[in-house]
């Protein structure tokens, strides 16, 4: 994945870190309800595998959730990654960053809005993303 795909995905990864908490809050909630009981429907067996669905259920979630609290973890490092080399940029280089790649703009709105034409604008960007380069 390239400098500008991961400045793209800046947006995408906020959104899904905050997917992530909301599923751990209903595993938590679901958690605190507890399992719903003895189902009669298994058949019993003849071996000595205990086969409790109160306990599948408390491993499901406990697992789901192990992985959710890992994923998430992942996404927010990568997000901190992004933060981390935007922060070594001057204004007007994030500036250009952050509207053209982060926000989408177009570049008439970067250059509106910067009050600069489009070849400094462009300028401004290319020094950015060799900037940030090392740290992506």
């Amino acid at each position: 994945m390239n400098i500008i795909q991961k400045l793209q995905r800046y947006r995408v990864l906020k959104a899904e870190i905050k997917n992530i908490e909301l599923d751990l809050e209903e595993l938590h909630e679901a958690e605190n309800i507890g399992p719903s009981g003895i189902n009669y429907d298994e058949k019993l067996s003849p071996t000595y595998k205990f086969n409790s669905m109160t306990e599948n259920e408390a491993i499901s979630i406990a697992d789901k959730s192990q992985m959710l609290e890992s994923l998430k973890r992942s996404k927010e490092r990568e997000l901190e990654r992004i933060d981390n080399a935007l922060s070594i940029l001057d204004d007007k280089e994030r500036e250009v960053i952050e509207l053209k790649h982060i926000k989408g703009c177009r570049w008439d709105t970067v250059t509106y809005k910067l009050d600069r034409s489009y070849s400094y604008c462009k300028q401004l960007e290319n020094e950015a993303l060799v900037k940030i380069e090392p740290f992506l």
